[in-house]
């Protein structure tokens, strides 16, 4: 069970990164999309910006200052740089100011063939090379009567800053959840070792003490009394015949198995409690499997059960002992004793045992009658010299 949550666990940390990695890639696209279409429309309208200025104040000095007042707001976010360039290629205005120097060669920043690689007007970005090394995206605008034209170029790092920032916060969060689902899964992977570990070591235990059980001829009860449920191990119910392994029986499954004639167990334990008794001793019979009365003596204690309700409930837990060996011995010791004492009631002449100590053990009525002795005498362990 440990090892499938490990997989399942494997499992779904692959399928969540394997879901985020798509949904980061597709929406790098559509970042990427969406920063080209920006660029394009900053760059269109900072190029009419610039044509409608021109028509409108023919001879307008170009500087950066008239550049910066033509852009809208914001676009100079995301890396987008706006350079004026002449005809010549020099550079008449840039925006931000440090992207490009004026008066200097756009080729400075840009690769030497940098107008034939870049159409003019271009409906798409074109992707160039730049002398720092970047790669950038770039697209030129004619700005007519101002004369030169516009380069707006965007460097793809800048255009992938908000996406990789975004990247970096999945990351963040699927790291983080990796971690926690492996500390949880591993835990949950230990403790479940530790408590294979333990059943293990208490199925050996309970093996041990069924064979205790079996080989003392006994059987384990614990009685919760207030649930009437009763727990018997495994050598109890060997000791009746019975199917079953370490089981929970109600009281009414055990109470058909007591012999009418014996007292109920639950009227004992009923007294039990009342007299604030804690030990139980008690002999009774039961049923085995093959039809038999089985003798066996209980010898338990009440013990502090689970509170229920604020109320505890007590147990009556304890040992039960096969006594059917036993109690045949003593009926066959009783028979003898009997058989023993016709015999010698029965002979001719008086008849008395004593003991080493001198202690009556028996005697016949001959034995009392040829001297007189009154019945009070003639019990088992008076002294010679009383009955002398």
């Amino acid at each position: 069970m440990r090892w499938l949550i490990l997989v399942l666990t494997s499992l779904f940390l692959l399928s969540l990164a394997g879901a985020l990695l798509s949904k980061l890639m597709e929406y790098r696209r559509s970042h990427m999309s969406d920063q080209a279409t920006m660029t394009l429309l900053y760059a269109d309208a900072t190029a009419q910006g610039l044509r409608l200025k021109a028509f409108q104040e023919p001879g307008a000095e170009v500087s950066s200052d008239l550049l910066r007042a033509g852009l809208s707001a914001g676009a100079t976010r995301d890396d987008r740089s706006f350079v004026i360039v002449d005809s010549a290629g020099l550079v008449l205005a840039s925006q931000p100011e440090d992207f490009a120097t004026v008066g200097k060669s756009i080729t400075e920043v840009m690769p030497s063939d940098f107008f034939t690689a870049v159409p003019v007007n271009g409906s798409a970005l074109t992707l160039v090379k730049a002398n720092d090394g970047r790669t950038m995206s770039v697209v030129t605008y004619d700005l007519g009567r101002m004369g030169g034209s516009l380069v707006v170029a965007q460097a793809n790092d800048g255009a992938m800053g908000r996406w990789n920032q975004s990247a970096n916060q999945l990351g963040l969060l699927f790291g983080v959840t990796l971690i926690i689902l492996t500390l949880l899964a591993g835990s949950f992977h230990w403790q479940s070792a530790k408590a294979a570990e333990a059943d293990d070591l208490l199925a050996l235990a309970t093996l041990r003490l069924d064979k205790a059980l079996d080989g003392g001829q006994c059987g384990l009860w614990d009685w919760d009394i207030s649930a009437g449920r009763i727990f018997w191990s495994a050598s109890m119910f060997n000791i009746l015949g019975l199917d079953g392994r370490g089981e929970t029986l109600s009281y009414g499954e055990v109470a058909t198995l007591m012999h009418p004639h014996d007292a109920p167990l639950d009227v004992l334990t009923d007294d039990l409690l009342k007299h604030r008794s804690t030990d139980f001793d008690h002999e009774f019979r039961m049923r085995h499997a093959k039809g038999h009365w089985v003798w066996l003596r209980a010898r338990a204690a009440l013990a502090p059960g689970h509170l229920s309700n604020d109320v505890e409930a007590p147990h009556l837990v304890g040992i039960v002992f096969d006594i059917s060996r036993q109690k045949e011995l003593d009926k066959l010791n009783l028979d003898a004793e009997v058989r023993l004492k016709d015999a010698i009631e029965n002979i001719s002449e008086a008849f008395v045992l004593w003991d080493t100590e001198s202690n009556l053990v028996l005697c016949n009525s001959k034995y009392q009658q040829f001297h007189s002795l009154p019945a009070s005498v003639c019990v088992p362990g008076t002294h010679y010299n009383v009955v002398a």
